[in-house]
């Protein structure tokens, strides 16, 4: 008869030999960043490095996420030669931890004696706390985020790492004990070696049933246990850490990820309707189908299958179910209202594809969520197998950044100023505009009048430099053209910098042919040496 796990057959046997290829992938990508890209990653990780700020915990799951993809920017320093980088990474990841050994904070870690594991104490009484972790809900998904940045720390501090090593390993017990004789922890908690993958559900379950959304959470589990396992110097605990991982991604592209064109007698699901819907967002004991609990975007169902992306992760996005999920998804990629986010995790696991095209479509995304960041996007991408051969990176995705007057095709320079602060090119003596960075674009200051330019996101004003503080409206590509020159986009509605009749300029071009072409010249060269030179990306 047919179930969730396909048809259930009567078979016969005393001993069951499971055979798994178990990962080789610990800390970092089998290979070196593409050389194309180096300086782009380096940009982006300086950036973010003398940006971080301490992630306080209200819950362990969205700490966890901001805690290991915080830890992930310390690796990549330390795989691309810049070391230096490192304590400041370290620092913050440190001061963060802190919270949870610290007394009486809340929310706090707690030994929970009815059923044996570590717990959010705060919501000891309430299944509604920290998504029920206090009941058991989602254990793996939430300590397997700890786990990652904990290791992390003890790689490079193995003061830190002796200090804290007790507290670290009770999480590390309490998903992934592979001992019977552990009397405070069951045996990995979360997996059914029967159903051949874990469940998130606990003992006070929303949905009423055993089921599990995120099976990229749930092998990102077992990768922050193979790294605990690394740090902890046990060889038998990392090959048990790396069994988990493997019976999960084995769970994952036999019941999440799905294969239209499949012509397997066993496949789960033999219903064709159901595999077009080429992944699962939700897998239970009684039903699976592609839903989630917090949306119904296509593109939010493949990513929270796809989350987080990690170099070991390679192993799981198989070439049939990321083609299968591009084309599933690509109606809503071009879709503004679509949150960059997921966006972002769909380009990254697609790298695995086509790193070059995945790299290409992902400039545009202004946001990265709460597991990746713009570095560490284009670090993954950087360190994709590249069978096509050629650049990753083109040199087109970097902003020029420094001090420009700006030129416009007809010979007139843009000017702005505190009564006429709308961008008129109209001028024979240019303002000069300060362009900063920013990951993925980049900011654009009147040095005159110290407000940034915006854009209206309907389109119907000219741009102005109106804004104190620059935000999202402030976000603008400048992108390098064959003949030097630049055009630009903003970002609020992804549409090109025109020119009007007025001479105003205005984020109304569809393409990038419709766009103005500007020269950008030096400040330096204008004002002090009455000589021009054009931008180039390197300008500092």
């Amino acid at each position: 008869y047919l179930t969730t796990k396909g048809y259930m057959k009567p078979v016969v046997g005393n001993v069951w030999n499971l055979s798994y290829a178990l990962p080789t992938i610990t800390w970092q990508p089998p290979r070196l960043p593409d050389a194309s890209c180096t300086q782009q990653i380096i940009q982006a990780l300086e950036y973010e490095v003398a940006r971080l700020t301490v992630y306080f915990p209200a819950d362990f799951l969205f700490w966890g996420k901001s805690f290991q993809a915080t830890a992930r920017l310390a690796l990549i320093a330390d795989h691309l030669g810049r070391q230096e980088l490192i304590p400041a990474v370290l620092d913050v990841l440190k001061q963060s931890f802190a919270y949870w050994t610290a007394n009486g904070l809340s929310p706090y870690a707690a030994y929970e004696t009815g059923w044996g594991g570590v717990i959010n104490g705060a919501g000891a009484a309430d299944p509604n706390v920290d998504s029920g972790n206090a009941f058991y809900n989602s254990h793996h998904a939430e300590y397997g985020y700890l786990l990652h940045g904990a290791a992390v720390i003890a790689k490079y501090d193995t003061a830190w790492w002796d200090t804290n090593r007790p507290f670290v390993t009770a999480f590390a017990r309490d998903i992934g004990n592979p001992s019977t004789a552990d009397p405070y922890f069951t045996v990995a908690r979360c997996k059914d070696w029967f159903a051949g993958h874990s469940w998130a559900s606990g003992i006070s379950n929303g949905a009423g049933t055993r089921d599990q959304q995120s099976v990229g959470e749930a092998a990102n589990a077992y990768y922050g246990l193979i790294l605990f396992a690394d740090v902890f110097g046990n060889t038998d605990l990392k090959n048990w850490a790396r069994l988990l991982w493997a019976t999960e991604v084995d769970g994952a592209q036999s019941y999440w990820h799905l294969y239209p064109r499949a012509n397997d007698p066993d496949t789960p699901y033999p219903e064709a309707e159901l595999r077009n819907l080429v992944t699962m967002g939700n897998v239970m004991d009684f039903q699976a189908g592609a839903f989630t609990f917090f949306g119904t975007q296509r593109s939010e169902i493949a990513a929270i299958q796809i989350l987080p992306v990690t170099p070991i992760n390679e192993g799981m996005y198989d070439t049939a179910w990321l083609n299968g999920v591009w084309n599933y998804v690509s109606p809503e990629m071009a879709n503004p209202s679509v949150s960059d986010e997921w966006k972002a995790l769909v380009y990254m696991a697609y790298g695995e594809v086509n790193p070059q095209m995945a790299m290409s479509r992902s400039t545009n995304i202004t946001a990265w969520g709460g597991t990746t960041s713009q570095a560490y996007l284009i670090y993954h991408l950087a360190t994709r197998k590249n069978s096509a051969g050629g650049d990753i990176c083109t040199a087109a995705a970097v902003n020029p950044t420094g001090t420009f007057v700006i030129l416009a095709p007809d010979g007139k320079f843009v000017s702005s100023s505190d009564f006429a602060p709308q961008l008129m090119a109209n001028s024979t003596i240019g303002t000069r505009f300060l362009f900063t960075y920013l990951p993925n674009g980049g900011n654009i200051m009147n040095t005159v009048t110290d407000r940034y330019v915006t854009a209206d996101p309907l389109a119907e004003a000219p741009l102005a430099a109106t804004r104190y503080a620059a935000q999202a409206w402030e976000n603008f590509k400048v992108v390098v053209q064959a003949d030097g020159t630049y055009v630009m986009m903003a970002s609020v509605n992804s549409r090109y910098i025109t020119i009007d009749s007025t001479g105003a300029l205005i984020n109304n071009g569809a393409t990038v042919e419709a766009a103005a072409k500007f020269n950008f010249i030096e400040q330096w060269y204008v004002y002090k040496n009455m000589t021009s030179r054009r931008a180039s990306t390197d300008v500092t």
